[in-house]
């Protein structure tokens, strides 16, 4: 999971035009104004933050994980819809490695039941309960601590690189101004100095929540 959290596709991609539509625009009237750059790491923020979390209450092993699973309720009339399993079903940890699953219509057991045993994270089938046909019940594997912490270090190393790649895309917008002569060179330096600067505090944030996330998970 890990490696699909590096690349989830809810997560911030920088070369994306509807996500660039989301900040305010760098202007070359205002080459210090940083708030693209700001709105772009407070987003990624977010993102990781909770992804964090959700580690280091037990990774895979923890409801609040099995609830974001997406289900796609009737695959034939709108196989593009899709909802977080929670809205579907209110998920319920039993004793032990257990999870019930209490779903809220019949008609969605089959896409529940189908959406947990195409993710890599379950892969397993539902148990259907003899007492109530609305109740599934799932057997999860807790993760090793070592692999909680393996996927941390995944996840903050994603982050600091997504970082990276928005003050890389600010800087380029520097250079561009530059080219057009809409900035003096002692202006670009500036603003260039101001990405960095801003840039290595975002970073120390990273460094502290991954510090404090394997304090957790150790």
């Amino acid at each position: 999971m890990a490696e699909q959290e590096a690349h989830n596709p809810n997560s911030v991609h920088h070369d994306d035009p509807a996500e660039d539509a989301k900040h305010p625009k760098p202007t070359a009237a205002d080459p210090l104004d940083l708030a693209d750059l700001t709105t772009r790491w407070s987003a990624l923020e977010s993102h990781y933050r909770d992804a964090l979390r959700k580690l280091s209450t037990g990774g895979r092993f923890n409801p609040d994980v099995i609830g974001t699973l997406p289900v796609t309720p009737d695959p034939k009339r709108a196989p593009g819809e899709r909802y977080p399993l929670r809205e579907l079903a209110q998920v319920v940890p039993r004793q032990g490695r257990h999870v019930s699953l209490l779903v809220h219509e019949k008609a969605h057991i089959k896409p529940i039941v189908d959406a947990i045993q195409a993710s890599p994270d379950f892969n397993q089938q539902p148990q259907r309960s003899p007492d109530d046909e609305l109740e599934l019940t799932l057997t999860i594997e807790p993760e090793s601590r070592d692999h909680l912490a393996t996927r941390a270090h995944a996840l903050t190393h994603t982050w600091r690189e997504r970082v990276r790649q928005a003050s890389e895309k600010r800087r380029k917008v520097h250079a561009k101004w530059l080219a057009q002569k809409e900035v003096v060179p002692d202006l670009k330096r500036r603003a260039d100095a101001e990405v960095l600067k801003a840039q290595t505090k975002v970073l120390g944030v990273i460094d502290k929540l991954e510090k404090e996330t394997l304090a957790r998970i150790k």
